[in-house]
């Protein structure tokens, strides 16, 4: 088996660069023969005018095969290099992700521990948690199959424990120091 080295087309199958390396081998060769012909014709008497332009029109032909060729070249490393591209970025995302979701943990345990140092009962903390996440008290008392009137028993006592007024100001505690 051959081994083709595939630098020039990097994102080739070797039987396509093969094909490709092959096309170009056999298009060069007849370019080749139809000059070689042409120079001839030329020899024979052949018009130097229509001899001139034949062979005008197999170079141009051949030089714009090689053009394409080099553009496609010019493609497929872009493309590699805007898969590294990809690549490094979805790490970065990541990383990022990673970083959030640690900061998120550390911002939630943070939550935990003041709601546990206010003494709030398990059900006052589930009701501040909802409250914090932006729910009013319809769709806490939905969540928690409750009636209205016992979320705001609820959110009564939170204020009371944590010395805060109201939902606004006791959002605000826990993001003030955040911005």
């Amino acid at each position: 088996m051959i081994n083709i080295k595939n630098d020039l087309f990097p994102l080739f199958s070797k039987q396509q660069y093969v094909f490709v390396l092959s096309f170009l081998i056999f298009l060069t060769a007849y370019a080749g023969y139809e000059v070689y012909d042409e120079l001839q014709d030329l020899q024979q008497g052949e018009s130097p005018l229509t001899v001139w332009m034949e062979i005008l029109i197999v170079s141009s032909s051949l030089g714009f095969v090689f053009y394409i060729t080099q553009m496609l070249y010019k493609n497929q490393r872009q493309q590699k290099e805007m898969k590294q591209t990809l690549a490094q970025v979805r790490q970065q995302l990541h990383s990022s992700n990673q970083r959030l979701q640690q900061g998120k943990e550390a911002f939630r345990s943070t939550i935990e521990w003041q709601l546990d140092e206010w003494q709030l009962t398990p059900t006052q903390q589930d009701v501040a948690i909802l409250l914090l996440r932006g729910l009013d008290i319809r769709e806490i008392a939905e969540i928690r199959h409750v009636q209205e009137k016992t979320v705001r028993n609820h959110l009564s006592a939170i204020y009371d424990k944590s010395g805060l007024p109201g939902r606004h100001i006791f959002c605000a505690w826990f993001f003030e120091g955040l911005f």
